[in-house]
């Protein structure tokens, strides 16, 4: 009676519902494919959020909040912060514990976490515009005032910058850290409870499409986050101040995707806790797999007490292949973390074009090449088996990485005809002397600031930093000045004047398509490589301690990778100003850079970061002993099937060198 009650207790415990609620019409969902629906769609919302929503809406909130750039880093740097420091503890337990209820309650987090994310909105109360100088236009704002006070020229809102904004970034750091800790569980427990409850053969195609998913998340994020600022942050425009989305007082709606994407997160959490611990079958699924040979064997030394930490993480920090494969992945993540940040940035600096037309560029190019990377990936994992190949998947990432950085020649395709500026790259025509300045004789006593770069084109195709460095008293229409003292009459024409703008290059910009494309391929391979990559690490660590292993691995992928990049890539662009802007006394944003300079520092420095990834990959490869891999490729190598250990799981010890020989004439 007793054993018959158990043996009910626990098929209901593996169907599909919520605690005592799980009636038959529900039970279409109880399989991998309706679990995948939930992770594709926590995922790609995840992605949209943290990577899409977040680095679009970062210059609004610089102006809503009146945050600094330091500020912006730490609410960006918040959510990799805490996925650093739980991810590790999550993986471990979880991979012993439930699965399912780490990432069901991990999405709830995040998602409660989007909505408080949304809260300064509430809390800063209608925006309101100051009616001062700008209000009258900004070409009245822009001219040369002759002995006028440059303390009220170069930037009328520095009295009213908000100096109690610190609990508005309180609560944009927690939010994002709260948003990191709830996601920790995903890519570390996610990928290994897929594997778990599939076959070997089909792991890859499953993971292949969880990883596009991912991918996909943050193209949708930049297109519908540049969409959304388009709506104005309180909803309607106030009425006589003729805003539109072109005004640099504008402020976009930057909650309302945060909104929409808690809110989903919400829902789809209630469907993931939905699931079993595991889903039916699968037990007997995978003893039949680790029986064949398709899977490593458990490693019962360890079963997830607090003490056998330590052990767990020494065995991967002793297997060479795991060590090789995740050190190959931190130095890409350089690359990866560091220029996805700066797409956009590039894309304005390279080819001069509007932000909005960029984002669409980014996305068309970002969009077919992560995701079809991914799928093409996991296809290729399952065509030539690397099912139960950890050798051939190590393989395979060593001859994507290599193509992925030759790839990377694409920084230095030419762009649009480097605009020479007057007092930064030449001097000014009216000028004795050969010293190149902002500051001349021509406009030395009309108090210009340099808070923001307004262009203007004047005589001679040459383009001047602003109306009044190029010394013009009198706006023309909306587009252009007249009376410009610092263009010599003897080829200005009459009247002296510029039109808003940089001079006309558009001639010489020819190469946006080739860079597009070879950005593409270059996405494509970096993505064709994430599921061979994947698949080095789930078949070189016994089964029990994948998901700690993805873990750990994600940490080291964070901490030395994608943290670490955006700030290096960043020292690279900051390396390459030739005018930094300076407002309230303050020094600002680079207003324009040394773009020659700025192109052979982010190729060659990516060049050689791509092919210090590429060593590690080898030796990742070299490592790698082939113990999964098919008994009759064995014996035509005269290997035979008693030299293969299932529990070390495709390992090799560093200590020996005819045992790494061996592995690798194999």
């Amino acid at each position: 009676m007793f054993s018959r009650k158990m043996a009910e207790k626990q098929a209901l415990d593996l169907r599909f519902g919520w605690g005592r609620f799980r009636p038959s019409w529900l039970q279409f969902m109880n399989h991998i494919n309706g679990f995948m629906v939930f992770l594709t769609i926590y995922s790609m919302t995840q992605g949209m959020i943290v990577n899409g929503f977040t680095s679009v809406n970062l210059p609004a909130l610089e102006k809503r909040f009146e945050f600094t750039g330091k500020e912006l880093g730490l609410i960006a740097s918040s959510n990799e912060v805490s996925q650093i420091i739980l991810v590790g503890f999550i993986s471990y337990y979880g991979s012993y514990g439930n699965k399912v209820k780490w990432i069901g309650y991990g999405c709830l987090l995040a998602g409660i976490s989007c909505i408080l994310f949304d809260l300064p909105h509430l809390l800063v109360g209608p925006y309101v515009i100051s009616k001062g100088p700008s209000n009258f236009g900004s070409l009245i704002k822009d001219v040369c005032k002759i002995h006028e006070n440059a303390n009220s020229t170069i930037d009328p809102s520095c009295s009213s910058v908000q100096e109690n904004n610190w609990y508005y970034l309180m609560i944009f750091s927690v939010s994002q850290i709260l948003i990191g800790a709830g996601t920790s569980s995903l890519y570390s427990l996610g990928p290994a409870f897929v594997d778990e409850n599939v076959h070997p053969k089909s792991a890859p195609v499953y993971l292949s499409v969880w990883f596009a998913a991912t991918m996909l998340g943050p193209g949708i994020g930049y297109m519908a986050g540049g969409a959304l600022l388009g709506i104005f942050v309180d909803g309607t425009p106030p009425a006589g101040l003729n805003l539109h989305p072109r005004d640099p007082r504008w402020i976009g709606a930057w909650w309302i995707g945060f909104l929409i994407g808690g809110s989903i997160l919400i829902i789809c959490s209630i469907g993931i806790l939905g699931y079993p611990r595991e889903l039916p079958g699968s037990k007997e699924m995978r003893k039949k797999a680790i029986a064949d040979g398709d899977l490593p064997k458990n490693d019962e030394k360890i079963r997830g007490k607090v003490n056998e930490i330590i052990p767990a993480s020494l065995k991967l920090f002793k297997n060479p292949t795991y060590m090789f494969n995740t050190l190959g992945l931190c130095v890409a993540g350089l690359i990866g973390g560091g220029m996805s940040g700066f797409f956009t940035k590039i894309l304005l600096t390279k080819f001069s074009m509007h932000p909005m037309y960029a984002g669409l560029i980014i996305s068309a190019a970002f969009i077919p090449g992560t995701v079809g990377g991914v799928l093409a990936g996991g296809f290729l994992c399952r065509r030539f088996k690397l099912k139960k190949s950890c050798k051939l998947s190590a393989k395979y990432s060593v001859i994507l990485e290599l193509i992925s950085t030759i790839l990377l020649v694409y920084l230095f395709i030419p762009g649009c005809q480097t605009n020479e500026m007057v007092g930064v790259t030449q001097p000014y025509n009216t000028s004795v002397s050969s010293e190149i300045s902002l500051m001349n004789t021509c406009n030395k006593d009309c108090s210009c600031s340099i808070a923001k770069m307004n262009p203007v084109c004047g005589g001679e195709g040459k383009t001047f930093f602003s109306p009044c460095h190029a010394g013009c008293k009198n706006p023309i229409g909306k587009t252009g000045y007249g009376n410009c003292s610092c263009i010599p009459s003897s080829i200005a024409g009459s009247g002296r004047t510029v039109t808003k703008g940089f001079c006309n290059h558009s001639s010489s910009c020819v190469y946006l398509v080739p860079f597009m494309l070879l950005l593409g391929f270059h996405l494509f391979f970096v993505f064709l490589s994430g599921v061979p990559t994947k698949m080095v690490l789930l078949r070189c660590v016994p089964e029990n301690q994948r998901g700690y292993a993805l873990g750990l691995q994600f940490v080291f992928v964070r901490l030395l990778g994608f943290l670490p990049g955006p700030l290096f890539y960043g020292a690279l662009f900051d390396e390459s100003c030739a005018v930094w802007g300076k407002k309230c006394k303050r020094k600002g944003s680079c207003q324009y850079y040394f773009v020659d300079k700025l192109f052979n520092w982010l190729g060659g420095s990516s060049l050689v970061i791509g092919g210090i990834a590429f060593v590690f990959f080898y030796l990742s490869y070299w490592f790698c002993k082939p113990c999964l891999d098919d008994p009759n490729d064995n014996e035509k190598n005269g290997a035979s099937s008693s030299h293969v250990n299932t529990t070390d799981a495709c390992a090799v010890p560093m200590k020996s060198l005819e045992e790494t020989e061996y592995s690798t004439k194999v």
